[in-house]
């Protein structure tokens, strides 16, 4: 890489779970014109060994719907630096996320402040999300 690189965009799309940010984030990266890297949540934790999303082991990523456990908050800090790293290699990236936690919030504000950065809040009616996990 040289020192010229320009880094790349970053757009993360957050909200909660069936609120339609994976149908978002593809159909951004249909419209954009330059190529954005899909690294969003989905593909973090479909790293994590098919055991972990069963309890016992579940509640050391997610304790709680708002409350992650230790393992969580490796995956989703690592999910951070990465997205971080990849901008800076020239990199555009969007991706999906559901910021549960202040903290995960504070840390990714921190690293893709000194990028060019959006971040997209996405809202759906309750009986939307409702209908879609039910589905």
């Amino acid at each position: 890489m040289s020192a010229n690189t320009p880094v790349g965009a970053v757009i993360v799309i957050n909200g909660v779970t069936s609120s339609g940010k994976s149908s978002l984030l593809a159909a951004l990266q249909d419209r954009l014109q330059a190529p954005y890297l899909d690294a969003g949540i989905d593909k973090f934790m479909s790293m994590l060994p098919g055991r972990y999303f069963k309890r016992p082991l579940w509640d050391g990523v997610l304790r709680t719907p708002v409350e992650a456990g230790d393992l969580g908050h490796r995956l989703v800090s690592g999910m951070h630096q990465s997205i971080e790293q990849m901008a800076r290699s020239g990199n555009n990236v969007i991706a999906d996320h559901i910021l549960i936690e202040r903290a995960w919030a504070d840390e990714l504000a921190a690293l893709l402040a000194p990028l060019p950065a959006y971040l997209i809040g996405l809202v759906c009616p309750l009986i939307v999300v409702e209908a879609r996990e039910r589905a």
